[in-house]
């Protein structure tokens, strides 16, 4: 028997779970020798008043054989991951059963489930937060997401696979756009929900040839690829890509791109972020619901951020394998 509450099996749950048989479903029998016998005769030695050896009951759901003991005697649970957890502040709930998603580190290691009905992964980029989850998860629990305040969502798995193409199409030569080498211009796209409510990806077109011995930055428009048959309803966030290109000065100074978002004199990819945040139709017609990509195709990091500034950064290996 077990109560569910939402997408995670209670904690009493599992407690009331533990007293029946795993086969049977019924309450174990008592053992006659449980409790403490007490000698009434007072002539008899003293060894006598000591609790009896408890012997193994064969209906016990437990391994060990042992009976489940009354929760006024029962000891507290003093694991170290336990303590650990609740040190953290953290409210530990049973994994559900046939969830997806799940808490990862920036590394692309698996951490743990989260509680949420959904398969979104997330980004977890507190140390702490992510040894609590990993506690919880050994002991056979998933970390709710309302107690993980460090976790940032990753976008789909065949939306980062369309950042990784853009990376692709930045590094490659471009005789349309003037780039003969390849890593001179920027790619991107923008992604969210049509008028259907489905996923779609919205690649733009390619950024103009730059030369970064000459000008600041390469630039691309992210909305330049919607259409009358290809466009977007909700966007939940924009991409670009940050070339790769180097090129020897006349001073032999060796020039490149900044790799991170930009931010310079009011102007740049974070700014540009925080207009879009704004959800005033009229004043913007491209509103952003979530967080927008810079794919650093030089150090080869995605720089996950809004219109605040850097909220999580990645490498690109790991991001675009997660599934």
């Amino acid at each position: 028997m077990l109560l569910f509450f939402g997408r995670c099996p209670s904690t009493f749950a599992l407690i009331l779970q533990s007293f029946f048989h795993p086969k049977t479903g019924a309450l174990p029998k008592p053992s006659k020798r449980m409790h403490t016998h007490k000698n009434h005769n007072k002539n008899e030695n003293n060894h006598n008043n000591q609790p009896v050896r408890q012997l193994p009951n064969p209906d016990s759901p437990y391994k060990s054989g042992m009976v489940p003991v009354p929760a006024k005697h029962r000891n507290v649970d003093r694991s170290a991951a336990r303590n650990k957890a609740l040190a953290y502040g953290q409210s530990p709930l049973p994994i559900a059963q046939g969830s997806t998603g799940g808490y990862y580190s920036r590394k692309g290691k698996y951490l743990g489930s989260h509680d949420q009905a959904n398969d979104t992964i997330y980004l977890v980029t507190n140390k702490k937060e992510r040894n609590a989850i990993k506690d919880a998860h050994k002991h056979g629990a998933c970390m709710p997401l309302s107690e993980v305040r460090s976790a940032v969502v990753l976008p789909s798995f065949a939306v980062r696979q369309a950042m990784l193409e853009a990376v692709k199409r930045s590094n490659k030569p471009n005789t349309t756009v003037g780039d003969k080498k390849g890593g001179f211009h920027e790619e991107g796209g923008m992604f969210g929900l049509d008028n259907d409510g489905n996923e779609n990806i919205v690649e733009a077109l390619p950024g103009k040839y730059a030369d970064p011995s000459k000008v600041a930055y390469a630039s691309v428009d992210v909305f330049s690829g919607e259409s009358s048959t290809d466009n977007l309803k909700t966007i939940h966030g924009t991409y670009h890509v940050h070339p790769k290109g180097t090129i020897m000065g006349e001073n032999g100074l060796k020039h490149e791109f900044d790799q991170a978002p930009s931010n310079k004199n009011g102007e740049g990819d974070i700014p540009n972020a925080r207009e879009r945040a704004n959800p005033d139709k009229d004043a913007n017609p491209y509103h952003v619901t979530g967080n927008s990509y810079v794919l650093g195709a030089g150090n080869k990091t995605v720089y996950i951020y809004n219109g605040n500034g850097v909220v999580a950064t990645m490498p690109l290996k790991h991001f675009v394998k997660i599934k």
